[in-house]
């Protein structure tokens, strides 16, 4: 799995975090790392960009509701980008749907951030 952090727009402390590869238990870790790291500071308004993850295990879930969980208990939110059916079908049967908002793209996600704020 690999993983790349952007910076979106640093005054509303929006950034994207981009994940390539498969959410497995060997890759958690790192995954949790960043995610810990990002919560260390003011709220996060976090684009989860998952365009190029090709698919998520339980545990890849778990790792998932842990930092939505963390960065929200902080202030912040959490937006998906780029969810393909194998992603969508396992938030869906595990009914985090509700606490994953998802949509097309980057600006979509933004204004979305935006809106939540509000």
């Amino acid at each position: 799995m690999k993983l790349e952090l952007k910076i979106i727009n640093q005054a509303a402390n929006i950034q994207m975090l981009s994940i390539a590869g498969n959410f497995e238990i060997g890759h958690i870790t790192p995954l949790g790392n960043e995610f810990s790291t990002l919560c260390e500071g003011p709220a996060v308004q976090l684009i989860l960009d998952v365009r190029n993850a090709t698919g998520i295990t339980a545990s890849g879930m778990n790792a998932l509701i842990e930092a939505r969980n963390q960065i929200v208990n902080r202030g912040g939110k959490v937006v998906l980008i780029g969810v393909n059916n194998r992603i969508r079908t396992m938030i869906d049967i595990s009914g985090l749907n509700k606490y994953f908002p998802f949509v097309l793209s980057e600006a979509d996600a933004i204004q979305l951030l935006h809106e939540k704020s509000a």
